[in-house]
């Protein structure tokens, strides 16, 4: 039955559900690009999905773990703006690095500095990124029960396989900044379930 449903009506409903257990006056806005994107906290109120993937998962369980996830984001949105930061020092630090390389690159001693400073630089973005990644994993684990969050991130691997959906480009960006893979989010939350929950 849930399966004739239109996802945009789920998004709506699961939409009024947090508004009303969360006081948190959400939005979503369905946009329509070639991209991997699935969905996205955009600020501290708005969600961004892509109709493509929308179209793709249909699935009203799929959909209410992933919005969690991205709600994870929203609720956590004061340490992520922290993080952002972290994320644009890393930047920053490896564009110092590429910028000495192709300078100095006479230099060999320089050369090797702004290699370590681009390494440095990688680090920093990877590890921000990933830790932003399992806070909104948590939050949407203990919202929704572990065991349900993890069955539907498996349920959704195996859609967004079917689907096709991200491109390989973003995949080599996504392992080079440390996006971390659903296997991986599956992995750490299942060794943290006890001490968490």
């Amino acid at each position: 039955m849930n399966k004739r449903i239109r996802p945009e009506t789920i998004i709506t409903d699961l939409v009024s559900e947090i508004r009303e257990k969360y006081g948190i006056n959400i939005q979503t806005e369905i946009i329509n690009v070639d991209s991997s994107l699935i969905m996205k906290a955009r600020n501290k109120d708005t969600i961004l999905i892509n109709k493509k993937y929308l179209n793709a998962i249909k699935e009203p369980d799929i959909l209410k773990a992933l919005l969690y996830h991205e709600l994870g984001h929203i609720v956590n949105y004061q340490k992520w703006l922290r993080y952002k930061l972290f994320v644009y020092i890393g930047v920053a630090v490896s564009g110092i690095g590429l910028f000495v390389v192709t300078l100095f690159l006479q230099y060999l001693y320089l050369v090797l500095t702004g290699f370590l400073l681009i390494i440095a630089g990688l680090m920093i973005i990877r590890f921000f990124m990933q830790r932003n990644e399992y806070i909104a994993d948590l939050f949407a684990a203990k919202e929704l029960g572990l065991r349900y969050y993890i069955e539907q991130l498996k349920r959704f691997m195996s859609i967004d396989k079917r689907a096709h959906c991200a491109s390989k480009a973003y995949h080599i960006l996504a392992k080079l900044f440390g996006y971390p893979s659903i296997n991986s989010r599956i992995e750490r939350l299942s060794r943290i379930a006890e001490q968490v929950f």
